[in-house]
């Protein structure tokens, strides 16, 4: 079932490998915690910077949490930042030497897919803050894929493996506020099929 639609912009992308998400159907809290890897400003390969840690305990790190009940339906965001990407950025045309927050947001919609061979979930932030904010825009949306863990169901809790990627996009406004989900099943096998590649290499 989608219920959102992300309508990509040529801009910033943010991808995240090692990722795995968890959901506990008590709480409703689903959390996506991976490894931030590189930064992309113009959409062409390859990325224009690696994202790196800030040494022991600073890690290059994804993570989003939000929370989602029984029927698959956003129910809101978590305390403090509901999307959080830490690193240091040394090369490329927006250079972040120091290890600190490189872009944070808020939950705004929020989307799932139970098709195999792959689990798929998408989300929408509305961007908040982080070194790579200018230039990346007031919304993103988020996919995120792995090959197990999800039936279609939120009834009970369930994890990922720990091999999901993310990836990271820029939504133009005003547009992304009124998308209808349907549209994004196009934008899902693409994102699928880059998958599929990067798991034979």
């Amino acid at each position: 079932n989608l219920t959102s639609s992300l309508n990509l912009s040529p801009w910033a992308d943010i991808t995240a490998s090692f990722s795995k998400l968890t959901y506990d159907a008590t709480t409703d809290n689903l959390v996506v915690a991976g490894t931030a890897t590189a930064i992309d400003y113009d959409r062409s390969a390859p990325p224009d910077a690696s994202i790196l840690s800030g040494g022991v305990g600073n890690p290059a790190s994804f993570a989003i949490n939000i929370q989602v009940d029984s029927t698959g339906a956003l129910v809101g965001g978590s305390a403090g930042n509901d999307l959080r990407i830490m690193g240091r950025i040394t090369g490329g045309p927006h250079p972040t030497p120091a290890y600190g927050e490189l872009l944070t947001g808020e939950i705004v919609k929020f989307g799932y897919a139970d098709a195999a061979p792959y689990k798929l979930f998408e989300f929408v932030f509305q961007v908040t803050g982080g070194s790579q904010a200018p230039y990346i825009g007031q919304q993103v949306g988020v996919i995120f894929d792995s090959v197990s863990g999800f039936g279609g169901s939120f009834a009970a809790n369930f994890a990922t493996s720990s091999s999901g990627n993310a990836d990271i996009f820029s939504i133009p406004e005003p547009a992304a506020i009124g998308l209808a989900l349907a549209g994004l099943a196009s934008v899902v096998v693409g994102r699928a099929a880059v998958s599929a590649c990067r798991r034979k290499r």
